[in-house]
C-alpha cells in the first residue's frame, strides 16, 4: 500500500512538472513584455507572446496593449490587421476588449481608406452601441460609397445607407449635446453631417424634394460648411430643370392649342399655366444662384462654374456684381 501510494505521488509530480514549467515560461515572457519600454519592440514581444501561448490569463491585457501600441506608433495598417485578428487570437474576448478592437479597427479602416473594412467594423461597433450616431454616420457614408453600378444593387445600397443616416438623426433627437458628452460645436457638426449625408443619398436617389429638406437642415446646423450649400444648390438646380421641363410641355401644349384654333378660354388657361411655371423658374433660379454663391463664399470652389453659368444666364451674359454677391454670403 505504501509503495503504491509513493508511486502515485511520483507520477502526479512528474505530470505536474511540465505544466509548472510552462506556467513559469508564460510568467517570464509576460514579465519581459511588460517591462519593455520601447513601443515597437514591446509590440513585437506582445505579438510573439500571443502566438506562442494560447488562452492564458494575460491574453486580453496583452492584446489590448499591442493594439494601443500600434495606435501610438501611428501604424494604421497594423492596427487594422490586429483588430481583424481578434477572434483568431482570443476565442472568448472580454466585452471591453471587443469594444476597443472594433473602435480602433473602424478608425484604422477609415484612415487607410478601406471602405469594405469600414463597413465591417462599423457594423461590429453597432452590435455594442446600436444607436451611436457617429458610427451610424460613418456606416451610412461607407455603404453609400460602396453602391454597385447596376440599378438594383445601387438602389438597395442607397436604401440601406439612408436607413443608417435616418437612424442616426433619430438618435440625436432623443438626447442633447450635454447628455451625450459633446460640445455644442461638435454636436452641431454631427447634426449637419448626418443631415448632409441623408441629403446626399436622397439626391443620388433622385428624390430632390426630400433631399432639399435634409440639406436645408444641414446648412442650418453648420452654416459655414460649403459642401452642404453646394449639394443644396445642385438639388435646387435639379428642381429648376424639372420645372423647366414642365414649362416646355405647357408651352408646347399652348402653342398647339393656338395652332388648332382652340377656344379662347382653353388658350387663356394654358397661358396661365405657362406664366405660373415661368414665375416658379424665376424664383428657383434666384434660389440656385444664392445657394451656390453661399457655397463658394464658404470655400467650395467646385460650385463656381455652375454659379457663373446661372448668373450669366440671368444677367445677360454678365458676371458684374457676382463677387459682391459671394462676399455677402460668407457665413
Amino acid at each position: 500500500m505504501k509503495r503504491t501510494a509513493y508511486l502515485g505521488c511520483l507520477l502526479f509530480f512528474l505530470a505536474l512538472a511540465p505544466t509548472l514549467a510552462v506556467a513559469q515560461a508564460i510568467d517570464d515572457r509576460y514579465t519581459e513584455y511588460y517591462a519593455e519600454q520601447e513601443p515597437a519592440k514591446k509590440a513585437q514581444l506582445g505579438e510573439k507572446f500571443l502566438a506562442d501561448f494560447k488562452e492564458t490569463a494575460y491574453h486580453d491585457a496583452v492584446y489590448k496593449g499591442v493594439l494601443e501600441l500600434y495606435v501610438k506608433l501611428g501604424n494604421m495598417p497594423k492596427v487594422l490587421d490586429w483588430a481583424t485578428k481578434l477572434d483568431q487570437l482570443i476565442a472568448k474576448a472580454e466585452p471591453q476588449t471587443k469594444g476597443l478592437a472594433y473602435v480602433r479597427g473602424l478608425a484604422a479602416a477609415q484612415q487607410t481608406n478601406n471602405n469594405p473594412q469600414t463597413i465591417v467594423f462599423a457594423e461590429k461597433v453597432l452590435t455594442i452601441a446600436p444607436d451611436d450616431p457617429n458610427t451610424l454616420l460613418t456606416l451610412a457614408g461607407a455603404v453609400s460609397r460602396s453602391a454597385p453600378a447596376d440599378a438594383a444593387g445601387k438602389k438597395a445600397a442607397l436604401d440601406k445607407a439612408l436607413q443608417h443616416a435616418n437612424k442616426g438623426i433619430a438618435a440625436l433627437a432623443k438626447t442633447d449635446a450635454k447628455t451625450a458628452g459633446f460640445s455644442d460645436a461638435d454636436w452641431k457638426l454631427l447634426q449637419g453631417s448626418l443631415h448632409g449625408t441623408a441629403g446626399e443619398i436622397l439626391f443620388n436617389q433622385g428624390d430632390y424634394e426630400k433631399a432639399a429638406e435634409q440639406l436645408v437642415s444641414a446648412t442650418k446646423a453648420v452654416p459655414a460648411e460649403g459642401v452642404n450649400w453646394y449639394l443644396l444648390g445642385l438639388t435646387y438646380e435639379q428642381q429648376l430643370n424639372g420645372t423647366n421641363r414642365k414649362y416646355q410641355a405647357a408651352h408646347n401644349e399652348r402653342n398647339l392649342a393656338i395652332k388648332n384654333k382652340a377656344d379662347r378660354a382653353t388658350i387663356d388657361d394654358l397661358s396661365a399655366t405657362v406664366d405660373a411655371f415661368q414665375e416658379v423658374m424665376r424664383s428657383k433660379i434666384d434660389e440656385v444662384i444664392a445657394t451656390l454663391a453661399t457655397a463658394v463664399a464658404n470655400g467650395t470652389q467646385a460650385a463656381r462654374a455652375r454659379l457663373e453659368a446661372h448668373y450669366k444666364q440671368k444677367n445677360n451674359d454678365s458676371l458684374q456684381g457676382l463677387d459682391q454677391l459671394i462676399a455677402s454670403k460668407k457665413k
